[in-house]
């Protein structure tokens, strides 16, 4: 059974996904540099505090913002090419994996950052899920209200 996923909703999440792998590129291939490091910075340890961090301080926010980015790359990757292929053809394991997915980081993700009192990076969490969740939920009736043969091949 063919599924008719909306262009619109699927077009959304291109322009995510793709927003992703540019949002975490900038922060891997930019730190030290980053606007975004130095927001965070500062909102952690109060305003101008960025410009009082050693070299050794910077040097390992170089590294653990160039791990971040590379990983939000590596996600933004991932999810693009679920929602290119798997997704637009309706099937529900793509709908499914990209759900789920998003909210385990997002439940981890958040009780980590709030935990450390960091809520600016919720806030950009909450964005995030917003930007995925609202086609994710748009959609959930052409995945689930149909009568479609499950795409999971058992061994």
């Amino acid at each position: 059974m063919t599924i008719q996923v909306s262009k619109f909703w699927w077009r959304w999440l291109i322009v995510v996904a793709d927003f992703t792998i540019i949002f975490g590129l900038l922060i891997a291939v930019e730190p030290g540099r980053s606007i975004i490091q130095q927001i965070y910075t500062n909102d952690i340890f109060g305003a101008g505090s960025y410009a009082t961090l050693t070299q050794t301080e910077i040097t390992f926010q170089n590294f653990l913002y160039g791990v971040l980015g590379g990983v939000m790359v590596g996600w933004g990757v991932m999810m693009f090419a679920i929602i290119y292929i798997p997704f637009k053809r309706g099937e529900r394991w793509a709908w499914l994996t990209l759900t789920i997915g998003l909210l385990i980081w997002f439940v981890v993700d958040s009780i980590a950052s709030a935990a450390s009192g960091v809520y600016l990076n919720v806030a950009l969490n909450t964005g995030f899920l917003l930007m995925y969740g609202i086609p994710l939920f748009a959609t959930y009736r052409t995945f689930f209200n149909t009568k479609q043969e499950d795409s999971y091949v058992y061994a």
